[in-house]
């Protein structure tokens, strides 16, 4: 059994979160941009409603016959309840303006969008003033609130058509400026993003030596097989873009490269180049990606293995600050040095992640992770379980500080361990890096990163 107990304190960017294959999860990317807000009003009845509606200063009072014989007095009722966001009333009002004779389709076709987007249903809003638009393209007010749902629900193909649309109308100043910045973060989201990440390192078992010099069969280890010491450089570059499809659907590509550099211990630089494409589909409280990947690393010099696979993740907000993230990765391991063959194997890794997000700028986090290592040494062969809590804060400058406790525990699954392991290091993810950390052993470090963030 091996126990992992890691505390770090970090400086970093926090849009520069990039994603690590395996073992333990690396800290979940959080949608930190669209922290939307419901009105919990609590539902009246349309007499209890009227009361706040502007006929409430009235001595005369009005039922839902008045409503249903009196075609302009409805009309102004569903208007005035709009614009007070007096949602209860609008409802009861809706259930009743389609019955009477003449109504408008375009005021009904408003007022429900409004609702419905009022109550989340952002996919409904769109289609209903989509249906107005195709019936009074003149709209400009409506075209506006349609193209923003569309940003919101991330559908940035389709907004940047209603935004291009609305700007060749002729508007007020107001809209122009809304629409023009819109238009200038879409095209932000649609370049690539670079990330560029320079750490400091102090790791005190750069050669994952296990401490204990004599094993369980009564070999005796030499100094040249205990834990050595280093303190050396990291530095990360990684691009990525998304590509808008259709609607709510992108693709998806990453490119990582990362290099340790240890002082006076060449034969421990390690590089690794990772490349993953895949699809992901996003809306206003959901996305759900899948990304194959491949990884190559290299060791003093030397390429020594290849890992492929493919994660899954599922993310939704649960409610309009907090938000849950689930993961599942497949990693297959493969060795290019025939004498550490028996290392190779798969690994599965799963995840879940909750996040409340106090702010945009401010979150605190936990979860719980799962990894099981299937490799054809069958005493390297593991379950790992861990369980972790974060929080994270965002400053002016781009700067962030991140701090987390992590607590994982690996059980081998036979009782003799193997006397070398080549490389199988158990690893830490935090802020966009991967921290060596060993059995009984805390790994420190100073990072400085810049990114170019999207919005």
């Amino acid at each position: 059994m091996r126990t992992l107990l890691l505390l770090n304190v970090l400086l970093f960017s926090m849009n520069g979160i990039a994603q690590t294959t395996i073992p333990i999860p690396s800290t979940p990317h959080f949608q930190q941009d669209n922290l939307w807000a419901v009105d919990d009003l609590p539902y009246q009845s349309i007499a209890d409603s009227s009361q706040q509606s502007p006929t409430q200063n009235n001595a005369t009072s009005i039922n839902e016959q008045d409503i249903r014989n009196n075609l302009p007095l409805a009309e102004e009722l569903i208007n005035q309840a709009l614009r007070q966001q007096q949602w209860p009333l609008l409802t009861a009002l809706l259930a009743i303006y389609p019955q009477i004779q003449g109504y408008d389709p375009v005021l009904l076709d408003y007022a429900q969008g409004a609702l419905h987007r009022q109550e989340g249903r952002q996919k409904s809003a769109i289609t209903a003033y989509r249906r107005i638009i195709a019936k009074a393209p003149e709209l400009s007010n409506v075209r506006l609130d349609l193209a923003i749902m569309l940003y919101e629900d991330k559908q940035f193909a389709a907004a940047k058509d209603q935004f291009q649309r609305l700007r060749a109308n002729e508007i007020s100043e107001e809209m122009r400026a809304i629409a023009n910045v819109h238009l200038e973060r879409i095209e932000r989201q649609s370049r690539w993003q670079s990330n560029v990440n320079i750490e400091y390192l102090h790791n005190n078992n750069i050669n994952n030596a296990s401490p204990v010099r004599v094993l369980s069969n009564g070999a005796r280890k030499n100094d040249e097989s205990m834990p050595k010491s280093g303190t050396g450089l990291r530095y990360f570059i990684g691009a990525e873009r998304n590509f808008n499809i259709a609607g709510n659907h992108y693709a998806h590509l990453n490119l990582d490269f990362s290099d340790t550099y240890y002082h006076k211990q060449a034969d421990y630089r390690e590089q690794t180049f990772h490349l993953s494409a895949g699809y992901q589909y996003q809306t206003i409280d959901q996305w759900f990606k899948i990304s194959p990947f491949i990884e190559r690393n290299r060791l003093g010099g030397e390429f020594y293995s290849t890992l492929s696979g493919a994660s899954l993740e599922y993310g939704a907000w649960i409610t309009p600050h907090q938000q849950w993230i689930g993961r599942y990765t497949l990693t297959h391991k493969n060795y290019d040095d025939d004498t550490n063959a028996r290392f190779a194997g798969n690994s599965q890794e799963l995840s879940l992640t909750s996040a409340y997000l106090f702010s945009a700028s401010s979150i605190i986090y936990g979860g719980v992770d799962l990894l099981y290592d299937d490799l054809q040494a069958k005493e390297a062969s593991s379950w790992r379980y861990g369980v972790r809590l974060g929080w994270s804060q965002e400053w002016s400058g781009g700067l962030s500080t991140n701090a987390n406790l992590r607590y994982a525990q690996r059980n081998f699954l036979e009782k003799t361990r193997p006397i070398h392991c080549f490389l199988e290091r158990l690893r830490f993810s935090a802020s966009g890096s991967r921290i060596p950390s060993y059995t009984h052993r805390l790994a420190s470090r100073f990072a400085l990163a810049r990114h170019h963030p999207k919005n």
